[in-house]
């Protein structure tokens, strides 16, 4: 004798259950790797704006005869480069603007050869191709990175602390004087 039966085509409640705890296992375990990738690629990113915004910002002081001024600002999380102003407040808009991610912290502010606060903390950069030097340190996940501009503009960056630059300034009268031969 032959039994009639439904044939169902379908999951059962328990089977159904088993897949998503597995799907949902296999997205936790992946989720992880998709955010350290997401944060990895924002350093980067910000990383390589720092190193364009500081060679834009030479570029525009020589184009356009002025002064600007890179400063950061502390509570938006943004570097900016702006025109000439005698304070802070009367900067006129930025030229330029990086913002920071979540996870990056500046930090030892130098402005030429001396520490500075974040707050106070500026490097003029002059139409002909000079500016105050100065620069900063980027932590971001465990590696720090130093950004530092020279006497004449132009940028240094890698991994690590910001170099001493103390010994690099030659003041006026040091040099030596070239004997004539007689």
């Amino acid at each position: 004798m032959q039994t009639q039966g439904r044939n169902r085509g379908g999951f059962t409640l328990i089977e159904l259950s088993v897949v998503i705890t597995i799907l949902s296992l296999l997205f936790m375990a992946v989720l992880p790797s998709i955010r350290a990738q997401q944060d990895s690629r924002a350093s980067v990113t910000f990383l390589s704006s720092l190193r364009r915004l500081a060679l834009d910002a030479r570029t525009r002081a020589i184009d356009r005869g002025e002064t600007l001024t890179l400063t950061y600002n502390d509570g938006d999380r943004v570097l900016e480069l702006r025109p000439p102003g005698e304070s802070n407040e009367e900067f006129g808009d930025p030229v330029m603007t990086v913002r920071m991610p979540g996870s990056a912290v500046l930090q030892n502010f130098q402005q030429g050869t001396n520490l500075s606060s974040s707050a106070d903390w500026q490097i003029r950069l002059f139409p002909d191709g000079t500016s105050d030097g100065g620069g900063f340190e980027v932590l971001d996940s465990d590696k720090t990175t130093y950004f530092r501009i020279d006497a004449n503009a132009l940028l240094s960056m890698g991994s690590g602390n910001l170099p001493d630059v103390t010994n690099e300034r030659w003041e006026a009268g040091t040099l030596e004087q070239r004997l004539s031969s007689p």
